[in-house]
């Protein structure tokens, strides 16, 4: 019998590829917060989105979009409680990749 722990035929564990089209960071027009990375792995991962720890859902103020391979995330008019460490986490059969976003957030323009 073929055993093979490490990877079996056809797995690939998850990772981000660098693609030159994919701004990481950005600041919109809007000044809305965008964070974006290209997932690979096969099978297709599985991808959540933390602040700090704490797994993020779409709401008024987050929204989570993935197309393709590429997935994003739109922080829209974002306040200083926004600031902190995002993580977008992709996992499948074969193991896990993460990327890590620091967020960092002016004081808004009253200051």
């Amino acid at each position: 019998e073929n055993v093979h722990p490490e990877q079996p035929l056809g797995l690939e564990r998850p990772s981000f590829v660098e693609d030159d089209n994919v701004v990481p960071f950005q600041l919109t027009v809007d000044g809305d917060v965008k964070l974006a990375a290209r997932v690979q792995g096969s099978p297709t991962p599985q991808v959540e989105w933390d602040k700090d720890d704490v797994p993020l859902q779409n709401s008024e103020h987050i929204v989570i979009t993935s197309k393709d391979d590429l997935y994003s995330l739109l922080i829209s008019n974002p306040t200083i409680s926004d600031k902190g460490k995002y993580t977008l986490t992709a996992t499948n059969e074969a193991g896990v990749g993460t990327r890590a976003f620091d967020v960092k957030i002016k004081g808004s323009s009253l200051s």
